[in-house]
């Protein structure tokens, strides 16, 4: 009894006002290969399913309790290929070159992430990037794949190297996570955030996004860690923010503002993967504009009229700074010495599975 007056309420006022604006829908959605700002008004005007719009909208439009899956079968052959990059002016052309080939993951590492990487098979100093590359299939081909692949980037690249067996590619891949000890130990005056970590544009404006974020971060005297989904055209971005500066929130706020203004410019969007959350809700004004704005008002409404789930999600009337919850800075909220030790166990381990709430129970005393 639930779901009906949703689906009619839906039906009957939003889903006119979005067919009446498709026009305006295609024209301001952005063009990216990954995009989770907003409603997926855009792949709803396609369907014409409810589900594509609520899938991403985090909790906003309603409560998953159950799903079935299907899952793909693991392939029978992965071949990877590393392809070093001398300038970033290499990154677009080199990508281009091996798309021809299908591969199943293109991942970027930036000369910022190689910097801090703990990792001795490479000599990675004069690298201004790094590409991983994957190719899957069922027969041996995927080998002679890679290595054409390999061939084909090469004219890019400073250095390329094919790995077909396990041992190889986990050498390979081992580049991919051999930063995380390094930030894993940073000391407790300086923190990884993640605060323009989802900038997602035009494959081919990449390297302009990449170039422009660290003139960003050096003006406001940021250091970053970049790294990303070349292929998607798709980039995250740790700032390693000294918590001890009493402007530490102020200037992460200018970092989002100048980062989320910058991906738009490049037709890019503020949310590629990871969605908006509280942080970047406020882009999603800037990202489509008014008309855009009063449709996913209309879609909450049908869905939330009450507006009870996940206030302040992707639609905010707060006029509270963006950063003003922020677990770091001279005005974050004051916990227990125990928690905050363990909340910080959990982010230099990586475990974000645990529950906050185990945490008073599971730290030590003091």
């Amino acid at each position: 009894s639930g779901s009906a007056p949703v689906h009619r309420r839906f039906r009957r006022h939003a889903e006119p006002e979005i067919l009446r604006a498709a026009a305006t829908v295609r024209a301001k959605f952005p063009k990216t290969r990954k995009n989770t700002a907003g409603y997926a008004l855009d792949h709803f005007l396609d369907t014409r399913q409810l589900l594509d719009l609520f899938i991403g909208s985090e909790g906003t439009l309603g409560i998953v309790t159950e799903v079935d899956l299907t899952l793909d079968p693991r392939p029978a052959c992965v071949s990877s290929i590393l392809v070093a990059l001398p300038t970033l002016d290499a990154l677009q052309p080199a990508v281009e070159a091996v798309r021809t080939f299908d591969p199943a993951a293109i991942e970027f590492l930036d000369s910022s992430y190689l910097r801090i990487a703990e990792y001795d098979a490479f000599a990675t100093e004069q690298w201004a990037g790094a590409l991983l590359i994957d190719f899957e299939g069922d027969g041996e081909q995927v080998g002679a794949t890679a290595q054409d692949a390999a061939g084909a980037a090469g004219g890019f690249g400073i250095t390329t190297r094919v790995a077909n067996t396990p041992d190889e590619r986990e050498q390979l891949w081992a580049l991919r996570h051999a930063a995380s000890p390094v930030l894993s130990r940073l000391p407790d005056t300086r923190r990884s955030l993640q605060i323009i970590e989802d900038g997602c544009v035009p494959p081919a404006q990449l390297g302009t996004y990449i170039t422009a974020v660290h003139a960003i971060a050096d003006d406001l005297h940021v250091p970053i860690v970049a790294f990303g989904h070349a292929g998607d055209g798709h980039l995250h971005v740790n700032a390693l923010a000294d918590i001890t500066d009493p402007r530490c929130v102020a200037t992460l706020g200018e970092l989002l503002h100048q980062g989320t203004r910058l991906a738009i410019e490049l037709g890019g969007t503020p949310s590629g993967e990871h969605g908006d959350g509280r942080l970047r809700t406020g882009g999603v004004a800037d990202l489509y504009g008014p008309e855009i704005l009063r449709l996913f008002h209309h879609t909450k409404t049908a869905f939330d009229p009450a507006g009870i789930l996940n206030p302040g999600v992707i639609i905010t009337e707060d006029a509270d700074p963006v950063l003003a919850d922020l677990k770091v800075g001279t005005e974050a909220t004051v916990i227990p010495d125990d928690v905050a030790g363990a909340l910080r166990a959990v982010e230099r381990s990586g475990n974000w599975g645990v529950s906050r709430l185990e945490l008073p129970d599971a730290s030590p005393p003091p």
